[in-house]
């Protein structure tokens, strides 16, 4: 019950915050207005935009009211009617045919590659699709995918968009390696339209990157009554989504506490524990040089050695392995590269508590 407490109170800050972004929406009656979008690199593509003029109030615009955004220099978003084949992408769920089930919809599609050859891709909870249009022709065309079962050993994939590929391809560039994910297709398509001589690199999409700190902290556990030092090194990785306010982190360490007070004809004790938590991680706040976030250690694995020291100097040894009981919820302030926590242990029911400071000593950010 402990620790569903504080993956509850963990689930309740992990809650993403609006960023607004420069913007310029392109209403259906071609009128155009400048100002600010919320866009924080979502996973699926979004169907309406908060928009707001200067100090204005956000308002909440759909394919009703508008036909296009472009967000300077991160993304743009055009609204087209597009066919979509609906069949289930779910490893579990596979039909056992290769056949596509199409239907025209009209969403707002997100333009990833631009040139002669432009590239687009939609996401919903059901599927992830890509689309081309060319200079040579007209409308938005769908680049097909399917996975499948032959049998119930086998899977297939039936890549339709492969000999879209082929046709459009320049300079004999290897099309046939291309898998069906956005970055190669993207890669594919700046290529070919370097090719042609006609690319735009205006919308950046951001990179996800890792950086890498060491630690020390003073631990506190109240009953029983120990103190701890200990410290480690700090794995972090920074997912691209949410203007970057999700990360993933291993962070192994090494405490040894000390116990002074006597325990039946016993002195003291000393207890050592190695451990390596992986932690999620979210930040509410996040600018250049000064940034919050909330942690919980979804799993703790640690390996505990303890010694007893009686009176007359005989050792009683034990030892133990966990992974989820001395799970911990974490907080954080950073600035600059120094970082200063706090970790909550729910083992002890809140009564652990452990203080100290990171030091970032290498991130792969550009």
């Amino acid at each position: 019950m402990k620790q569903i407490s504080f993956l509850s109170l963990f689930l309740t800050v992990f809650i993403s915050a609006q960023k607004f972004k420069p913007a310029v929406v392109t209403f259906n009656n071609d009128d155009e207005k400048i100002g600010n979008v919320a866009y924080n690199n979502p996973i699926m593509t979004p169907q309406t935009f908060e928009f707001k003029e200067g100090s204005e109030q956000a308002k909440k615009l759909g394919k009703r009211e508008i036909k296009e955004v472009n967000i300077t220099d991160k993304a743009k978003f055009i609204k087209a009617e597009i066919e979509i084949s609906r069949h289930p992408e779910n490893l579990q769920n596979l039909e056992n045919n290769k056949n596509f089930h199409i239907k025209k919809e009209e969403h707002f599609i997100e333009q990833i590659a631009f040139g002669k050859y432009n590239l687009y891709k939609y996401s919903d909870d059901m599927n992830k699709a890509y689309f081309y249009s060319s200079e040579d022709s007209d409308g938005i065309k769908p680049l097909l995918f399917k996975e499948y079962f032959l049998n119930e050993n086998a899977k297939a994939s039936n890549k339709e968009y492969l000999t879209v590929l082929e046709k459009i391809n320049c300079g004999n560039n290897n099309y046939k390696n291309v898998l069906y994910l956005e970055s190669s297709l993207t890669n594919y398509f700046n290529e070919i339209n370097q090719c042609n001589g006609e690319t735009n690199t205006e919308y950046k999409k951001p990179n996800d990157y890792i950086e890498h700190k060491i630690y020390g902290a003073y631990s506190q556990v109240k009953d029983p009554n120990e103190t701890g030092f200990g410290g480690g090194y700090e794995f972090e990785y920074h997912l691209p989504l949410n203007n970057y306010s999700f990360a993933v982190a291993a962070a192994p360490g090494f405490f040894v506490y000390n116990e002074k007070k006597d325990l039946a004809y016993r002195e003291y004790s000393t207890k050592s524990i190695i451990s390596f938590p992986i932690l999620l991680r979210y930040y509410p706040i996040k600018t250049k040089d000064f940034k919050m976030y909330a942690s919980y250690s979804i799993v703790n694995f640690s390996q505990m050695n303890q010694t007893y020291m009686s009176y007359n100097n005989q050792e009683e040894k034990i030892g133990g392995f966990t992974a989820f009981e001395n799970n911990f919820f974490e907080l954080g302030l950073r600035i600059k590269t120094l970082e200063a926590f706090a970790r909550f242990h729910s083992r002890s029911g809140g009564e652990a508590i452990s203080l100290g400071l990171k030091y970032n000593i290498y991130s792969t950010k550009k």
